[in-house]
């Protein structure tokens, strides 16, 4: 089991004191909200990393039956595989995974194909779909306020090798290290909602698919940034056999399902009413008043 904890006095006292690799571990963590969060746990284990990053200090610490314990300093979910790999974890011999979220989580984990076995806690939930914000009769759109409605983003042939050699041997099975000449980038399929379904890559050290959300955590900007969407047309630019740029030109942010904020923004601008608004995003949904 992989737990996540947000605790901002635990880390900072834990960085305080210095917490390295190989440490005992003997504190009481949780029960930070209200009644509902239950009593705080003692967990005793050994530290296995700590580790600056993202902003923050965290603790990764191992107890019980190989059971893990991630500490942040602030909340974080865990949407992808690669944010684990930082962290020292090698999620790759997991066998099962239990998600949450079939939104957030299952677009990491699920739809991209990187685990093989998925057991979502929760039941099924038909009103998350993709919904389009197009205004009926025209040719615009709810959400084309958004800063993101539409954008660029552009590779060269270094930047391209150097990002495929950082991220996209925790995405796929690409060896790490240097992958040689980056001799293609091709669109395999998209989905219903007509984002990217995958992406694959051709080098001289071999040929790899990157699907779903797990394209964006690989093709990020130099300043590590994700990829906005998968809602994006690829155009590679093909010189002496080897790719020397590559243009994505796409729209929107996210993984396309459910409410889009700038889209619900429009929306009320337009004059729609918040039940007007929820029903459209959450088609099949009830809005009432919690008891």
């Amino acid at each position: 089991m992989i737990a996540t904890i947000a605790d901002a006095k635990t880390t900072a006292k834990l960085k305080a004191d210095g917490a390295k690799a190989g440490d005992a571990f003997d504190m009481e963590i949780g029960g930070l909200v209200d009644e509902s969060a239950g009593a705080p746990v003692r967990i005793r284990g050994t530290i296995l990393n700590a580790v600056e990053g993202h902003g923050q200090f965290w603790v990764v610490v191992k107890f019980g039956r190989d059971n893990v314990l991630i500490l942040s300093t602030y909340l974080v979910q865990m949407m992808e595989p690669f944010s684990l790999a930082t962290l020292g974890l090698d999620i790759r011999t997991f066998k099962v995974f239990a998600i949450k979220s079939r939104v957030h989580f299952r677009k990491g984990f699920d739809d991209n194909a990187f685990a093989k076995t998925i057991l979502l806690v929760e039941p099924d939930q038909p009103y998350l779909r993709p919904v389009s914000d197009r205004i009926p009769g025209t040719d615009r759109f709810y959400c084309d306020s958004s800063p993101r409605f539409r954008w660029t983003s552009n590779f060269t042939g270094e930047s391209l090798r150097t990002v495929l050699e950082k991220y996209l041997s925790a995405y796929t099975n690409a060896p790490k290290g240097s992958l040689g000449r980056v001799t293609g980038v091709y669109e395999q399929g998209r989905t219903e909602s007509d984002r990217v379904a995958a992406l694959r890559i051709e080098t001289d050290r071999g040929s790899y698919l990157l699907r779903g959300n797990d394209i964006r955590f690989v093709l990020r900007s130099a300043n590590g940034e994700i990829l906005n969407s998968t809602y994006f047309n690829a155009e590679a630019t093909i010189t002496s056999g080897e790719v020397s740029g590559l243009t994505l030109r796409g729209g929107g942010y996210g993984h396309g399902i459910g409410m889009c904020q700038w889209g619900a923004i429009g929306r009320a601008r337009a004059g729609q009413d918040y039940k007007t608004i929820l029903s459209t995003y959450y088609p099949g949904t009830t809005i009432g008043r919690m008891r």
